[in-house]
């Protein structure tokens, strides 16, 4: 106990990216539709974490858990039963050979269907339970950050929204660069390796200027490309994974290395 507020248990499940593989897999499997939806006002709608208080506080460290423990009890109430190993996605039967999906990721809602009618009786279902209704946000078109594109044939995941906010956000981005007719997001010959190995690390004074040259920070640009690494563009898996050994101390070559992968996934997006 921390004066009145209890600092204990705060660990609420996130989506993982293999339980978001296997919804959209499943999904393309079965050949359903799917839905979003997006409970605005979540955390307002979990129990208090304090007595004096009567709905849970944005930012109150309980928060998460509370909206998580509250929201599973509804969406396990309606029949769904979740996945053992993946605590945020959730299966129904239904009287078809189609089963029902559902996946959550905190206050965000993905339900796949055989019909949109069905999806959206979902969603009706969970709005039964709560004070202020689940957002309907139609047939989706992006999720946890990934542009999704559904046909009735396919679905297509992929991160162009995400590296074009990437291009917006470092002008050096949208600087023209002599693009590559085949675009390669590292070179993989055992000469570039060693350079890559070899080169000489920075000290924290030279780090900063380089970071200024570059126009970014390094572990903040790792960070930045290992999301669409781990979610639908492996294809950069090696490099990223390879310059991230750098993360502590990167040498100059390395800023170099990094900054081609951006420009790889610019041509590629």
């Amino acid at each position: 106990m921390r004066g009145t507020v209890t600092m204990a248990e705060t660990y609420a499940p996130a989506l993982e990216q293999t339980a978001g593989r296997i919804f959209w897999a499943a999904v393309a499997y079965y050949n359903l539709i799917t839905i979003g939806a997006d409970a605005s006002n979540a955390f307002a709608e979990a129990p208090p974490p304090i007595a004096p208080v009567l709905k849970a506080l944005q930012g109150h460290p309980e928060s998460p858990r509370l909206w998580a423990q509250l929201i599973h009890q509804i969406i396990i109430s309606l029949d769904f039963v979740p996945c053992e190993h993946e605590p945020c996605l959730y299966h129904k039967k239904t009287s078809g050979k189609e089963p029902i999906l559902f996946l959550r990721q905190v206050d965000d809602f993905a339900v796949a269907a055989n019909t949109k009618k069905e999806a959206l009786q979902v969603i009706k279902d969970i709005n039964s339970q709560m004070t202020i209704e689940v957002k309907q946000l139609g047939i989706l078109t992006r999720f946890n950050g990934v542009d999704v594109e559904q046909s009735r044939d396919s679905i297509m995941l992929y991160t162009k929204t995400y590296i074009e906010q990437l291009i917006e956000r470092h002008s050096w981005l949208q600087e023209d660069k002599n693009e590559n007719v085949f675009p390669i997001p590292i070179q993989a010959d055992h000469k570039y390796i060693r350079k890559i190995e070899e080169a000489i690390l920075l000290e924290d004074k030279e780090l900063k200027q380089v970071e200024s040259e570059y126009g970014f920070k390094y572990r903040q640009a790792i960070g930045e490309l290992i999301y669409p690494m781990v979610s639908c563009r492996p294809d950069i898996s090696f490099a990223v994974i390879k310059m991230a050994q750098y993360s502590a101390q990167p040498a100059r070559f390395h800023f170099e290395v990094v900054r081609n992968i951006y420009f790889f996934l610019k041509q590629t997006i």
